[in-house]
């Protein structure tokens, strides 16, 4: 299991974080890290885009110090709140995660097929992996299939796209 989820995340750790303790985590997880031992190259931090554009500037510089150190990060809920594009470009971010409210549309509404081959093709533009959530159906199934991976709305477990060879080896 360990070794799929690596495979479709990038990192042994996935870390989802409240908008309110994203501040507080990255203050302090440098030295958790230097304390433990753990590799940040296994840590993956997953922050909401509220979380970043409170105080974009600030949140930038420090996802990119932390990036710096080889910590990983995801962009939950994509498209539900700021979606600014200029930020996105600049942020250090890996994956972003396409909400299921666009999800659970593909198959029935064109709106919300638009929008997720549209995310789709701007992530991975940006050189971004990118995970549809909430995928219960073929449908959906068949409009994420570009996507790096799928997460079903009542699993935790990642399931890698077929069409994706693995991220590592």
């Amino acid at each position: 299991m360990l070794v799929a989820f690596r495979q479709v995340i990038g990192a042994d750790l996935e870390v989802r974080l409240s908008d309110e303790l994203f501040f507080c985590v990255a203050h302090r997880l440098p030295r958790v890290l230097r304390e433990t031992g753990l590799p940040p190259e296994s840590v993956q931090l997953e922050i909401t885009e509220r979380a970043v554009m409170d105080d974009a500037e600030f949140s930038i510089g420090k996802l990119q110090r932390l990036k710096d150190l080889g910590i990983g990060f995801a962009i939950d809920d994509y498209g539900t709140d700021y979606s600014c594009l200029y930020y996105l470009k600049h942020m250090p971010v890996d994956i972003l995660k396409i909400d299921g409210c666009f999800v659970s549309g593909l198959g029935k509404d064109p709106g919300d097929e638009a929008i997720v081959s549209g995310t789709i093709d701007l992530a991975h533009a940006l050189g971004l992996r990118v995970v549809a959530e909430g995928v219960e159906t073929a449908e959906q199934l068949a409009g994420s299939g570009r996507c790096t991976a799928t997460w079903p709305r009542a699993s935790t477990s990642p399931k890698r796209s077929p069409q994706v060879k693995p991220l590592t080896s």
